[in-house]
């Protein structure tokens, strides 16, 4: 793939190519999900762009094709084997750790919010911060959304709904 990771292209001022990338990706984890199949780590560094700049979705180390793939905490990293702004808040419950099609949705939500504002979700935070921050489903600090909306209402209102969805798992059935 001649133009990289998705994170690389988010430094174009593209806002059609933005918007386009949001739609096929939300596509895609549509697809993999009608297919039985839970990516369990998506963002931007695991979406490449083609050389006709379509999305394709990569690193597939936490896909399953059940509903049961447990979080992996190892001795020999301080890191999870996950990624902490992505992760939906329920897969860090004790009782849980099931990545599922709803933790997917999370982890869409999360990767289109980097992808149309061109930050990382919880963005002023280390990753331990932001971590916690998922873990009690407090959500990132609502962006500027400057070029993509223009009332301010419609912004407020669109992050309203973005969080719900988000923040709510019962509230994720689908991509689209």
């Amino acid at each position: 793939m001649d133009n990289g990771s998705l994170s690389k292209q988010l430094g174009l001022k593209s806002l059609h190519n933005r918007l386009k990338f949001c739609i096929e990706l939300a596509g895609t984890v549509e697809y993999l999900h009608t297919m039985g199949i839970v990516h369990g780590d998506i963002k931007a560094d695991n979406i490449l762009i083609s050389n006709s700049f379509e999305v394709q979705l990569a690193d597939f180390g936490n896909a399953t094709l059940v509903e049961y793939r447990t979080l992996l905490f190892t001795q020999t990293s301080p890191q999870f084997a996950c990624s902490p702004r992505f992760t939906a808040p329920e897969i860090l419950d004790d009782s849980i750790k099931k990545y599922t099609t709803k933790s997917d949705i999370y982890a869409l939500g999360m990767t289109i919010l980097h992808i149309l504002t061109g930050q990382l979700p919880y963005a002023d935070y280390s990753d331990t911060a932001a971590l916690a921050k998922v873990f009690r489903k407090i959500p990132p600090p609502r962006p500027r959304f400057d070029g993509i909306l223009r009332s301010q209402r419609a912004k407020d209102t669109l992050w309203a709904m973005e969080v719900k969805q988000v923040l709510t798992e019962t509230e994720r059935d689908s991509c689209t």
